[in-house]
């Protein structure tokens, strides 16, 4: 066995040769760089760092972490961005520029936690697809998106308000949260908009988390409450889930003194499993009173479980509790961003305080008025979508996938082999999925959108190809 001397010495000549290698890697990028500027190019390239972020989960990478092993080369990346971006602001000479006071403030340093920040990565355009392929007609069944399109309510409102665009909407979201407060029957005091329901992610988290301050979470789970809370300066404890499923009595017992937020999200993205009303009710006659709830009911109008329960049951019991829900699923307005939350009077007080002002558009606000009004949406919707998903439960597992049960607009499946893999050859086809390896998932997830019945054809003939 060799001792820690020797085991220092190897790690020093392995760090020599790391040095080595990204100063070489540096020096190609910025030749890269060079090369765009000459043809008149923008040093990112968002497709090919998603594929070399897809095909390094495939590597083997022994014991370092598949999260640890993508943070490091999003750092790499980030540097590699600054690298042919200085080419960029350099005069035509390839010389790399002179530092300058102004060039040495991005050296200053910044909060570690941004530093090892690693960002959300969206589902990729069909723009994008169609761009990189130069293909045309291709469908995304990869970002949970209401393919069936917003009300015509919401049309028409929507066609009206552009016309006063050059004003500045309404900062509180006055009439909106009016007609939220009558159609939930909630007092308005209570009620809060954002830009989609992140953006009360991110307040909530930046109310109540210090430094040293805990967040408590199932994994998987959404990802943009991991974020917030590493933006805020708390600490997240991730709890493993039970076959993709919350478990709450495990989340109770991460609680302790310093924890002062636990994340829901019911239903689950990215696996489509809820939390039934039974462990909720258990939940909240545990969970300690120093502690706020965030239940994110962002695909609640598609369940029609009788076991679903409703967030603002336990807000009404007067629960240390913030329901979120939002506009961008059911109600198709996910280009809007437009989402908003219930809480305690007190608690909706303080979002306010810290919500920027204007945060949601004054064409999001009549859109989102306009769409609770049309009741037909969210049943027409509902419907589609549970034919969808019996659709994909019949003809996904003929191809050897295994799905988790869903109470969503998607399905989480589990490929035989890569799903990493196969989303880049259906990407070659025109059909676009979610490998969930960002998620922190193994390679062999992927989450399926409940699409049109013409895009599921369409996604069941390639994976026949792929597979």
């Amino acid at each position: 066995m060799a001792d820690l001397g020797d085991l220092r010495a190897r790690i020093d000549r392995i760090d020599g040769e790391l040095v080595k290698l990204l100063a070489e890697r540096a020096d190609v990028a910025a030749r890269i760089g060079e090369r765009k500027r000459e043809a008149g190019e923008s040093p990112l390239d968002a497709g090919r760092e998603r594929e070399l972020l897809e095909r390094l989960s495939r590597e083997d990478r022994g014991n370092l972490p598949l999260d640890r092993l993508l943070a490091i080369f999003r750092e790499i990346l980030s540097a590699s961005r600054a690298v042919q971006g200085e080419w960029y602001t350099a005069a035509d000479s390839p010389r790399k520029p002179e530092r300058t006071s102004m060039t040495t403030r991005a050296l200053e340093p910044i909060r570690s936690e941004i530093r090892t920040l690693q960002p959300y990565v969206p589902g990729k355009p069909v723009e994008e697809l169609e761009r990189e392929l130069d293909i045309s007609d291709a469908i995304k069944l990869a970002s949970n998106e209401n393919p069936f399109g917003p009300s015509p309510l919401a049309i028409q409102a929507m066609s009206e308000a552009i016309r006063g665009v050059n004003r500045y909407p309404d900062g509180s979201s006055f009439y909106l949260r009016e007609a939220l407060a009558r159609f939930w029957k909630v007092p308005f005091e209570q009620t809060a908009a954002g830009a989609g329901s992140n953006d009360l992610i991110d307040i909530l988290c930046r109310i109540h988390l210090s430094p040293g301050d805990e967040a408590v979470m199932s994994h998987p789970a959404f990802v943009m409450f991991a974020v917030a809370v590493h933006v805020a300066g708390g600490k997240l404890v991730r709890v493993p889930g039970r076959d993709m499923f919350h478990d709450p009595p495990a989340m109770l017992a991460a609680i302790n003194e310093r924890t002062r937020l636990v994340y829901f999200s019911n239903p689950d993205n990215p696996t489509g499993t809820r939390v039934t009303r039974r462990e909720l009710d258990d939940y909240f006659r545990r969970v300690p009173d120093h502690v706020l709830t965030i239940l994110d009911e962002a695909y609640f109008e598609y369940v029609t479980d009788p076991e679903y329960p409703d967030g603002l049951d336990y807000l009404r019991q007067g629960k240390r509790v913030a329901v979120l829900r939002t506009f961008s699923k059911i109600y198709s307005l996910a280009g809007l961003r437009v989402g908003y939350g219930f809480f305690s009077p007190e608690l909706a007080s303080l979002v306010h305080r810290v919500r920027l002002p204007f945060n949601v558009t004054s064409v999001a606000q009549a859109a989102a008025r306009a769409s609770l009004e049309d009741k037909d949406q969210v049943v027409r919707s509902r419907s589609l979508n549970e034919a969808a998903k019996q659709f994909l439960n019949a003809e996904l597992p003929k191809l050897g996938l295994t799905l988790t049960p869903t109470w969503a607009n998607f399905v989480l499946a589990r490929f035989p082999g890569s799903a990493v893999e196969a989303a880049q050859k259906l990407e070659r086809l025109g059909v676009i999925i979610r490998p969930l390896t960002s998620f922190g998932l193994p390679p062999e997830y992927a989450r399926i959108s409940a699409g049109t019945q013409p895009e599921l054809t369409r996604l069941v003939d390639g994976l026949r190809r792929v597979l």
